[in-house]
């Protein structure tokens, strides 16, 4: 099957679009905002409609369908399937042609092909997908968040930050609010950067922000998740803030 036959350009959200009069799903290829930068590491990042969908689209896009499809509603059916396009399509940049399809474990987590590591997030109109070897990184992660409003940030302030957390945010200029989401999103990207090691669900106040730069910021872990991750380990996310979306990324590199 020729995926991209008809690729048409559309004048919302991107350059170009999918369209096939059989499929209801529609994605367009947007600019990859996830502050990674590296020619050894590969992405894609999309915008699309959520639409009823059926089986056909994801037999349109070699795409496995999820074990409970059928259960799903259309907004998740249609995040699933836009994540693993872009996780489709960061394999086919990597040269993985014929083995583009990720499959989903038991905890849900993505299974990529053997050599490969990457990271799968979403919103309800945005999906991207980050992925390289994993002979020269051992994982990554990142996360993508629509920035929370006030009513949102609050309501989840005491779950997501810690007290000393808070502290480091008092001399920033950006608003209480925009830096809640910036924890969030950040740590959204160190579970799953560092979850393969550790194995198994771990909550925020394992992690904690002790500096915010510019461009990234600086978290201790505060309890031993596994041997590779212990207490005071420190780790460095990446960020950018782009048209009222926050934008995280960790990359762990391989030292053996």
């Amino acid at each position: 099957m020729q995926m991209f036959l008809n690729l048409k350009k559309t004048p919302w959200g991107g350059k170009y679009t999918v369209s096939n009069a059989s499929i209801g799903f529609k994605y367009s290829i947007s600019p990859f905002y996830f502050p990674v930068f590296s020619e050894k590491i590969f992405y894609t990042q999309i915008n699309f409609q959520v639409s009823e969908i059926n089986e056909s689209d994801f037999l349109y896009h070699q795409i496995t369908l999820p074990p409970d499809f059928s259960k799903m509603i259309a907004k998740r059916r249609c995040e699933f399937l836009a994540g693993r396009i872009c996780a489709q399509l960061s394999l086919k940049q990597f040269g993985l042609i014929q083995c583009a399809n990720v499959g989903m474990a038991a905890d849900r987590s993505p299974v990529w092909p053997e050599g490969i590591v990457g990271s799968i997030t979403h919103t309800s109109s945005t999906a991207a997908a980050c992925i390289a070897s994993s002979d020269i990184y051992k994982n990554i992660g990142i996360d993508i968040e629509v920035i929370f409003n006030d009513e949102t940030a609050n309501s989840i302030k005491s779950e997501v930050t810690r007290y000393p957390e808070l502290n480091v945010l008092k001399d920033e200029a950006l608003s209480e609010t925009l830096l809640i989401t910036l924890i969030f999103s950040a740590k959204e990207s160190i579970f799953k950067a560092i979850y393969n090691d550790v194995g198994y669900i771990f909550g925020f106040d394992c992690v904690s922000l002790i500096e915010l730069n510019q461009y990234d910021m600086l978290f201790t872990l505060t309890t031993s998740l596994s041997p590779e991750w212990q207490v005071g380990d420190r780790v460095r996310v990446a960020y950018r803030i782009v048209d009222g979306y926050v934008y995280t990324s960790m990359v762990v590199a391989k030292t053996s």
